[in-house]
């Protein structure tokens, strides 16, 4: 009887930190940042605890593991004093269904739909157990550091907060805080870092590039053929060497000479550069283009001010 209550407990301790752990991925920062501002007691704990996710989440995974293992090894040894060799195909048998149901699946389902409520019941128990667990971390940290005390350490969030006020602004919108445009704007300002130049530019092809000898007729004719007001310049090499605004030209009703004494300077970047950083040159250079080059210098193609900002407020389409 002593034996089973045995296992019973550490399964209960598994069970509990088993869902500690989904809550800790599920938690939103965001949310538990505002319930500390609200001066909360149980969240100022849960924020001083993960202020370092990956320290805690260990903590979490060596208690839950270890609990597991005691449990398996207390019933391997009562089931092979009970039925002999039997007793391993039974303990198999039961721990199977009960390990993967009962301390994975259920907790982790429970604790990802209230993971803020469960983990500020439970973070006394965390406390504790970060106290416990501690000199396994000074002893990892120093196996590390004599392993590579060589290599500067590398600052890795486990966490986006990017992320997290999306899942805010969701919230929100579901609550009736926020309309769906005001979200689906935010949404497209997070989203706008992760474009590159490769992802917004205009193929070479259907940017109407002009030769810098070519008549500004001509090139006012081709611009109005594709409906644009701006066009990039080619010099007798085929590299881009600047940029006609027609715009301009109009206001000022200059229509006579060639390209190449009109153009103006234009900004040059990588396929791969970030479009937030596209635009702050472009706004730098109060220019409305840019070109793209390719690794070896060739253009690919153009990036547009206009199309920028349609991106940063829209979102891809």
């Amino acid at each position: 009887m002593g034996t089973f209550l045995e296992i019973v407990c550490c399964l209960a301790v598994s069970f509990l930190f088993s869902g500690i752990e989904a809550g800790i991925l599920s938690v939103n920062r965001v949310r538990l940042r505002h319930r500390v501002k609200m001066k909360d007691k149980a969240a100022r704990v849960l924020s001083r605890l993960l202020e370092d996710p990956e320290r805690m989440l260990i903590t979490v995974l060596v208690v839950t593991n270890l609990m597991q293992i005691l449990a398996l090894s207390l019933g391997v040894q009562w089931a092979r004093s009970a039925f002999g060799q039997a007793g391993y195909w039974l303990v198999f048998a039961i721990s199977l269904p009960v390990w993967v149901l009962g301390i994975e699946l259920l907790p982790k389902s429970l604790f990802r739909r209230f993971p803020y409520r469960a983990l500020a019941v439970f973070s006394s128990v965390l406390v504790a157990a970060e106290w416990l667990v501690r000199p396994l971390h000074r002893m990892g940290k120093g196996l590390i550091r004599l392993l590579f005390w060589n290599q500067p350490p590398r600052k890795i969030k486990l966490f986006g907060g990017r992320e997290d006020f999306k899942m805010l602004t969701q919230e929100l919108e579901r609550t009736g805080g926020i309309q769906g445009e005001e979200r689906a704007l935010i949404h497209a300002v997070l989203d706008f870092r992760h474009l590159t130049a490769r992802d917004v530019l205009v193929p070479f092809a259907e940017a109407g590039a002009v030769r810098g000898d070519l008549p500004l007729s001509a090139a006012r004719v081709l611009a109005r053929s594709l409906g644009v007001d701006r066009l990039p310049v080619l010099d007798s090499q085929g590299q881009v060497s600047g940029l006609l605004d027609l715009h301009e030209l109009a206001l000022q009703n200059e229509w006579h000479g060639a390209v190449e004494i009109f153009q103006r300077r234009i900004v040059r970047v990588d396929v791969s550069e970030p479009a937030h950083a596209i635009m702050r040159k472009l706004r730098s250079a109060r220019l409305p283009m840019a070109v793209v080059r390719r690794e070896d210098g060739t253009p690919e193609g153009v990036v547009l001010w206009d199309d920028l900002v349609r991106l940063l407020l829209q979102g891809p389409a």
